[in-house]
């Protein structure tokens, strides 16, 4: 309207032969636009899978690793992702041992307690994979012993280089955390890729 406003005012549509031409110039502009646009949209890349492909999340079977293992699932189901469950087996000596030192056999006592927990975290690592591969997920387990659990799930995260980690976070007050280190502080400062504390 304004453009035909503009042409009004300087007398070009008082002819046949002008209206004419600003019908073609105006069919003209137009048909330029549209085929932009449709090259536009034919142009346009496939949309994205997902925005995490590899998944890692830490679990030992306490409730806050439970809550993590359920947050991880929902944002693998939603990306279509690989689930990597890490279940750190503690190599730090159990305070049982550490009583029973100065008697003879402790070495023993301490290799049992090592091979319980082992197997203990294993059967846990091993039923929770069942579960999630059960809703139709590609689920990869690791078991790895360490010293410090935020090294070695982060080694983990390094060597199949995920996306995003999930935690659960065990304590709930900033000064317990403090007292007993926590492993989601130490893990999302020092991670590379997204971490997710699932509360």
């Amino acid at each position: 309207n304004s453009s035909r406003a503009a042409f009004d005012s300087q007398g070009w549509l008082s002819s046949r032969y002008s209206r004419l031409f600003y019908l073609a110039c105006c069919y003209y502009l137009t048909k330029v636009n549209y085929c932009h646009k449709v090259e536009l949209v034919t142009d346009l890349p496939p949309p994205s899978s997902g925005l995490y492909q590899d998944i890692l999340v830490a679990t030992g079977g306490a409730p806050h690793s439970r809550t993590a293992v359920e947050r991880a699932v929902q944002f693998a189901l939603r990306d279509g992702a690989t689930l990597h469950i890490v279940t750190v087996v503690p190599q730090t000596t159990s305070p049982l041992a550490v009583m029973a030192a100065a008697f003879p056999g402790s070495e023993s006592l301490d290799v049992q307690v090592r091979q319980d927990e082992t197997a203990r975290r294993q059967a846990h690592l091993t039923h929770t994979a069942q579960q999630i591969r059960a809703q139709g997920l590609t689920v990869v387990e690791h078991l790895v012993p360490a010293l410090r659990p935020a090294d070695a799930i982060l080694e983990v995260a390094r060597q199949t280089s995920v996306h995003l980690i999930v935690l659960g976070r065990k304590h709930t007050t900033a000064w317990s955390a403090a007292l007993s280190g926590s492993v989601s502080d130490a893990v999302s400062h020092a991670s590379p890729v997204d971490v997710l504390i699932a509360r």
